[in-house]
């Protein structure tokens, strides 16, 4: 993928097996900060402006991540880097029902993918909500107060 002057701003839950969190779509629907056409309505700026919005739903447990890769996973344990083996546990676990886990090679310490340490930040989760083209990487001032459903999730920037 070449890189881009597009951002766009993922909001996905910090639980990979959250649902979809309707309530606050609806709230952001109802508080004109998204339009149902999947434009950004007259009160967008109170979350951050952006040009579209859509739900993504791709239908398993996705890596939702900036895309163009040099992020950097660290065991929150210890602090070890931890990509390679974080790699090969993304891969095994995608082809298990259950929740992919991680073993760190440095400090032995066990524990599901989405607990280790992304950055910049990635989400482990079956939806995000794309805020698309917004001219900034940080959600406006107040944001998380207005709509308390936001502190459960993890922004993730993503070149598009």
């Amino acid at each position: 993928m070449r890189p881009s002057s597009r951002l766009d701003l993922l909001l996905a839950p910090s639980e990979p097996t959250a649902p979809p969190e309707l309530a606050l779509i609806r709230s952001l629907v109802v508080d004109g900060v998204l339009h149902p056409d999947g434009t950004p309505g007259p009160s967008a700026h109170a979350l951050v402006p952006f040009r579209r919005w859509r739900l993504e739903e791709p239908g398993g447990l996705t890596l939702w991540a900036n895309r163009q890769g040099g992020f950097s996973v660290t065991c929150p344990s210890c602090g070890a880097n931890v990509v390679r083996t974080f790699s090969a546990a993304w891969t095994d676990g995608r082809r298990n029902p259950s929740p992919p886990q991680h073993t760190c090679p440095t400090c032995g310490a066990v524990r599901p993918l989405h607990t280790l340490t992304f950055r910049p930040a990635a989400a482990f989760a079956h939806w995000a909500l794309v805020l698309a083209e917004v001219e900034h990487s940080a959600l406006s001032a107040g944001a998380e107060r207005r709509w308390p459903e936001l502190a459960r999730m993890v922004i993730v920037l993503r070149r598009g």
